[in-house]
Formats: C-alpha cells, structure tokens, sequence
C-alpha cells in the first residue's frame, strides 16, 4: 500500500488511520523517524539523529543521550516479545537500569565491544550531568567536558556512536517483519 513508512506517515497526517494500539514501532532513517505508539504515529521531518546540535549545557545533553537510552530500550523490548508485544516486557524493561539493558543487549545480540565502550563513556557523562552540582565538573576523556576542544570531541564521539547504535538497530530491525506489521494499519480511504 505505501513505498515507505513515511509515505504512511504523511498520509495519517491527512487521515485518520486505525492503529492497533499493541503496535509499537520506532522506524528511523536518515534523517527522519517514525514512533508507531499506543494507536497513533508520530512523525517527524526532523533531524532526529542530530548529535551535533546539541549546546554545551547540561539539559542539551541529557536530552540527546535519553534517544541513546531510549534505542537501546527498544532493542530489548524487541528481543523479548517482538514488534508485536503479547507480553508486559515494558514493565520489566523499566525496571531495569542502564548497564542492566547494555548486559543483555551484549549477550543477546552480541552489539560490538567498541560501541558498547563508547555508549558506557557517554553514559557516564549523562551520570555526572544527572547527579553533580556543577555541570562543569562533569569529565570527558580526563578533561572536564565543557573546554573548548573537548565538548568539540565529545560531540563528534556522541555523533559517531549514534550513527553506529542507529545502524545496529536497523540491522536489528531487518530480523523482523516491518511491512506485514505496518500493513495491520487500516486507513479509513474515506477521509
């Protein structure tokens, strides 16, 4: 029915589709994505993988490492119960902290010790942004992270490593019927 899940996208935006609500679904591409979540889409046209926009403040960072988190969520979620939940993984999913989810991931999908490296360094500046005082004590490859040069360096790391993670989760992805799920959505032609 669609070429593409943004074709999907931008014709819900017009109608109004009937979306299973145990439909749960992040599709990402280039630039843009798509969030299929508790019977609605949410589309974006925007960069979402943007790594290099993000300011040097506290806020700006924890917001784009939170995508890191929330990929990583999606992929364990997936694992579990597929792109069709049956089962409460979410709930249990929650529960679960950072290097909990990074620990199954590894064993489960065997996610490269390079990526896992560099996700666990970027979690440990959103740990220090989240629970100091002072964001400019927050320390990047043994600088703190707010020096010129250095927030220039953890910017680029945090733009690499989301391109990788975002890769990896494609390539997840592609184990999974996408297209036999997006067809389940029924648009009401009548609109």
């Amino acid at each position: 029915m669609f070429d593409s899940p943004f074709e999907l996208t931008k014709y819900a935006l017009f109608r109004k589709p009937d979306i299973p609500k145990e439909i749960e679904l992040f599709l990402p591409t280039e630039k843009n994505f798509i969030y299929i979540h508790n019977g609605s889409i949410i589309g974006s046209f925007s960069e979402f993988g943007l790594m290099s926009e993000i300011k040097e403040e506290r806020g700006s960072i924890l917001e784009a490492i939170t995508k890191f988190e929330f990929i990583i969520s999606e992929m364990i979620r997936i694992t579990d119960v597929g792109i069709e939940p049956t089962k409460p993984i979410s709930e249990v999913n929650k529960t679960l902290n950072f290097n909990q989810r990074i620990i199954i991931l590894t064993i489960v999908k065997k996610l490269d010790k390079e990526l896992v490296k560099n996700i666990r360094s970027i979690m440990d500046v959103r740990n220090s942004l989240a629970h100091k005082l002072l964001a400019n004590e927050t320390i990047w490859k043994n600088k703190p992270i707010f020096e010129t040069n250095n927030f220039k360096d953890f910017k680029d790391n945090l733009q690499k490593t989301w391109d990788e993670l975002i890769s990896e989760y494609k390539k997840f992805l592609s184990d999974y019927d996408v297209d036999s799920l997006l067809k389940k959505i029924k648009i009401d032609e009548k609109s």
